[in-house]
């Protein structure tokens, strides 16, 4: 009899666990396992000639629960729906009434009136139910799909990309409709359900379109995941006009690295203040056979020169005289194991003219 009892319990611990994964809203690994959070960096084309996968759908990935052993080479590709992201995004396609979601692209939907210019330079996709949600930040054109299934755009194949999933609980969601107010996103697809409007009143406020009116145009912010850690936000509007990672490095008091898409029309150079700021000019990957120029790297992360302050950020905007224009911003995490990450791989980079 006690064995029968122990074996029910066994197999109704399992169905509770079946069901929490399939309603899940969080970040998920390539199990489909729950985590905190993770990072993404997908490979542009022809990163290592010799490598038997040349069409720029590989990527690398860490997760909260991976840290230690640094970057791990994906045995899927990005397109596949068993990699990480096309689990995490599930929740855009299973037509669930009681969730909210919206999908945001500066580079998704034709915009033919002029007004293109005044939306953020941002990408990322926002889910939640009652209980919390995740937040991708990217830097994928056309991504993602909001109809129908998960898929990888071909024009995000040729060059690098980055992402950022954070799981994030109920009481600290709603903060992300308050960023939002600030990039003033171009809303590519959202879902509302009306269970949820009263639950993130901000959320649903930027989703219908509400932006900051008056100054100041910059807000800084802190965000915990699900399991904790302390996400930093530097959110900006247009008229903050100014670069973004130089008040990244004054805000932390600390010389940074930025690796951002450069092939733009007035890029900015590296910067020597009392806080540098230098742009990276090329990437290599020391434990896997990957190298690359910066000019094949669409990616928009940071790093902090020195691990006596471990920055680690990853976002939206370019170092190009016209982004200081557009709303947008980043997401940075103090952590030493995911410094030393970012850090190794930076090759090159460009130092202050004298």
């Amino acid at each position: 009899m006690a064995n029968y009892i122990t074996l029910i319990a066994f197999f109704v611990v399992i169905l509770l666990n079946i069901r929490a994964i399939r309603s899940s809203v969080q970040c998920l690994d390539e199990s489909g396992k729950p985590v905190d959070w993770y990072v993404v960096y997908k490979l542009p084309n022809n990163a290592h000639k010799s490598y038997s996968e040349s069409e720029g759908s590989s990527y690398l990935y860490i997760t909260s629960e991976t840290l230690k052993k640094g970057w791990i080479m994906s045995n899927q590709s990005i397109h596949s729906q068993q990699s990480l992201v096309a689990k995490t995004l599930k929740p855009l396609y299973r037509n669930q009434d009681k969730e909210l979601w919206l999908v945001y692209n500066d580079q998704g939907t034709n915009i033919l009136d002029g007004s293109f210019g005044s939306f953020g330079h941002a990408k990322g996709v926002v889910a939640a139910n009652k209980d919390g949600g995740f937040w991708l930040v990217h830097s994928v054109p056309h991504f993602p799909p909001v109809e129908n299934e998960y898929s990888y755009p071909k024009t995000g194949l040729r060059n690098g990309q980055s992402m950022l999933c954070i799981s994030i609980l109920k009481d600290q969601l709603d903060i992300l409709g308050q960023i939002l107010t600030y990039y003033k996103p171009l809303i590519k697809g959202k879902r509302i359900s009306a269970d949820l409007r009263s639950v993130y009143p901000q959320l649903v406020a930027a989703a219908e379109g509400a932006v900051i009116k008056k100054a100041p145009w910059q807000m800084f912010t802190s965000i915990k995941s699900a399991g904790g850690r302390s996400f930093s936000n530097f959110a900006k509007a247009r008229k903050f006009n100014k670069d973004l990672y130089q008040w990244v490095a004054e805000q932390f008091q600390t010389s940074i690295l930025t690796e951002t898409w450069l092939n733009e029309l007035h890029p900015l150079p590296s910067t020597c203040n009392i806080y540098e700021v230098l742009n990276v000019e090329s990437i290599k990957f020391d434990e896997q056979p990957f190298q690359f120029s910066s000019s094949k790297d669409h990616s928009k992360w940071a790093v902090s020169k020195s691990i006596s302050k471990p920055w680690v950020c990853i976002g939206d905007i370019n170092r190009a005289l016209h982004q200081e224009k557009r709303g947008g911003g980043t997401m940075c995490l103090e952590d030493k194991l995911l410094w030393k990450a970012y850090r190794s791989i930076v090759d090159k980079i460009s130092e202050c003219k004298s």
